[in-house]
């Protein structure tokens, strides 16, 4: 017997969902600390170039692989050609890794969120964070004990992980996505206008947009520029196959992957 698979209710809801998965430490830590070692306009121009060139063409494939056969990357590459299987596999481990990782970073989120509250971490923010936060200790064979806030908001965060799996598609990841993205939309849009009128912001923002010409013909950066599209979109994980495999028969690809 044929089981319904459910689709996105909406458009809209699958593009935020998409652009969800592509904002993540990719944007927002990785793709600063590259333009700033290279030199700011520079990179931005080759990352453009990059955009267009790979990331966009394989974002299309993705999104084509995945509405074409209507599975999960494994399957998906399955259907290909069932050699090719191993290839859906290996994004599909990467997830285990990079869900466990990013789950304790947004616990460290909440905690920061609480804490943002009274200022906690002073002047001194380094020792604040690995001696008084995290509680480091001095090498990785020595464990060390568990910290109770990290805890409590690590299961926080696994528990609303599996709030939005239980409740579906349409109604976990499709609602959660059109509650959360305009909100990180809006705080991006406070953190600009906060960081645009600092003392000495139009010194920041011509060193960040004003190209260093001479690091074009660097392999170093075109590297970088190339290897950060894979970040910045998450293309190559799988998961832009598996949310195009929730897609109606009819649907823009090409347009889709062009507005996330």
């Amino acid at each position: 017997m044929a089981v319904l698979r459910e689709h996105w209710g909406s458009r809209i809801g699958f593009i935020l969902a998409s652009i969800g998965s592509a904002v993540g430490l990719g944007n927002i830590w990785r793709f600063n600390y590259l333009a700033y070692k290279w030199g700011g306009g520079t990179f931005i121009l080759v990352y453009l170039f990059a955009l267009f060139t790979a990331a966009l063409p394989i974002l299309v494939l993705e999104f084509g692989i995945g509405h074409r056969f209507r599975r999960v990357s494994p399957l998906a590459f399955r259907k290909v050609s069932k050699p090719l299987e191993v290839i859906g596999w290996i994004p599909a481990v990467q997830m285990i890794f990079l869900v466990s990782y990013y789950c304790v970073i947004l616990a460290y989120t909440l905690n920061y969120l609480y804490f943002s509250l009274r200022l906690s971490w002073g002047s001194d923010t380094n020792d604040f964070f690995f001696n008084q936060f995290l509680h480091v200790s001095e090498s990785p064979w020595k464990l060390g004990t568990v910290v109770p806030g990290i805890f409590l908001t690590l299961l926080i965060v696994w528990f609303l992980n599996w709030v939005v799996i239980a409740r579906g598609l349409q109604k976990g990841m499709e609602l959660f996505s059109k509650i959360l993205m305009p909100i990180l939309v809006l705080l991006a849009v406070i953190l600009v206008i906060r960081g645009v009128t600092l003392p000495g912001a139009s010194v920041g923002i011509g060193a960040y947009l004003t190209p260093d010409w001479g690091k074009l013909g660097q392999p170093g950066l075109w590297l970088d520029a190339y290897s950060q599209i894979f970040f910045s979109l998450s293309v190559g994980f799988g998961i832009m196959i598996t949310f195009a495999s929730f897609l109606p028969r009819r649907a823009n690809l090409a347009g889709d992957a062009l507005t996330v």
